[in-house]
């Protein structure tokens, strides 16, 4: 009995805490950093694209190859 009851006060203790607001802190660098990181991927975005096409390119010369070949 005294168990559950233990069980029951630290289960509901649980439910009483407040959650606090916190502080909204901006940092311009770290916003500056992140747009041109954005304008740098646009080039990776691309190559990477590019990289896309050319594997897609590659796997379609190999499929035809492999289903031309004679069983």
């Amino acid at each position: 009995m005294k168990r559950i009851f233990m069980c029951l006060v630290v289960a509901l203790s649980m439910f009483s805490f407040q959650a606090k607001a916190q502080w909204v802190v901006s940092d311009p660098t770290n916003l500056v950093q992140n747009i041109i990181s954005a304008i740098q991927g646009t080039s990776t975005a691309s190559n990477m694209i590019n990289n896309l096409n050319e594997s897609i390119k590659i796997y379609k010369q190999g499929k035809e190859y492999y289903d031309g070949a004679p069983v």
